[in-house]
């Protein structure tokens, strides 16, 4: 298999850990009270006292993944592709799998900046940062192997018949 078949390969698997990711809980704040209620954060949705409401930290990590999936696609078929066609979706797998690292950031300095544990409360880190961490590393990944060239389908060449002024054909090379 080359190594442009395992980057596509990573790309789709960076994308389904991301989409995974962003269902799993963020992170969890516990009282120490008896009786109180947990906080738990999601991409998205934030859940308090029993009540959920919508987060879109997702939004960009669903956008990423989409077009890491696209590009994936894409690069799988890219032999069949004009050239110039084929080197701007290499270039959008690295700009989609960058968007997905830059989502992941924000997401994790949310996560840093929001969940602070205290006296009173017991803050505990969800699986969804670690995923979405895994993620955007097995995305950038993909995105560095797909940058390889692949066995272009040759094209198939005709012979240029060009019309003389005389009405006289000539074939040759172009």
């Amino acid at each position: 298999m080359a190594k442009v078949e395992v980057g596509a390969g990573a790309l789709v698997a960076g994308a389904g850990l991301a989409v995974w990711g962003s269902f799993q809980p963020l992170f969890e704040q516990k009282p120490n009270n008896p009786g109180s209620q947990e906080f738990v954060v999601t991409s998205w949705t934030q859940t308090e006292l029993g009540e959920s409401k919508a987060v879109l930290y997702g939004v960009p990590v669903l956008a990423a993944s989409v077009l890491l999936v696209l590009c994936a696609a894409l690069v799988l078929v890219d032999a069949w592709l004009p050239g110039r066609v084929a080197r701007a979706v290499k270039v959008a797998a690295v700009g989609a799998a960058t968007l997905l690292a830059g989502a992941v950031w924000t997401i994790v300095q949310v996560v840093a900046v929001v969940a602070e544990p205290g006296p009173r409360v017991q803050f505990t880190s969800g699986d969804g940062v670690v995923v979405l961490v895994v993620a955007s590393l097995v995305a950038l990944v993909g995105a560095v192997l797909v940058q390889g060239e692949r066995v272009r389908v040759p094209v198939e060449e005709r012979p240029v018949v060009r019309r003389l002024p005389d009405g006289e054909e000539r074939s040759g090379p172009a």
